[in-house]
């Protein structure tokens, strides 16, 4: 019963951790970047497909993903995210579209507040040196 008890606690002390550190009852920023979509095209971001996409919707193409077949687009002036994510997930071609979504990261919380937590931002992997793809998907280099 008290090892139960114990991990209860360290339960609920973590919860008060995770609402302290995410800033609860603070104004929350978007959660997507307004304007831009992530595609991804059947043949991949540079099939034709893309292409028409491209010259139909009238769009910046901002970074294409090769290896996992999606494209980084900034919509046109006057389209907002919502008429883009319909109109691009009606286009033949198009397999998914989504925003770009804004990820918080344990680096951008303020450097105090990851002190006082005791948080550490490096990964705990001993063999994270050796992973080769991270760089391939834009994954920080810690």
């Amino acid at each position: 019963m008290k090892i139960y008890l114990a991990n209860e606690s360290r339960s609920a002390a973590a919860l008060l951790l995770f609402v302290a550190l995410c800033g609860a009852g603070a104004a929350q920023p978007p959660r997507h970047v307004e304007g831009e979509l992530l595609v991804k095209f059947k043949g991949g971001p540079r099939d034709a497909s893309a292409a028409l996409a491209r010259a139909g919707m009238k769009h910046e193409v901002k970074r294409n993903f090769d290896f996992i077949g999606w494209q980084h687009i900034r919509l046109p002036q006057g389209m907002t995210g919502q008429e883009g994510l319909a109109r691009y997930k009606a286009l033949p071609g198009v397999l998914a579209a989504e925003p770009n979504y804004i990820e918080q990261t344990i680096d951008s919380l303020t450097e105090s507040t990851s002190m006082a937590a005791g948080v550490s931002s490096a990964p705990n992997d001993p063999r994270f040196s050796q992973q080769w793809d991270l760089p391939r998907i834009g994954a920080p280099d810690v």
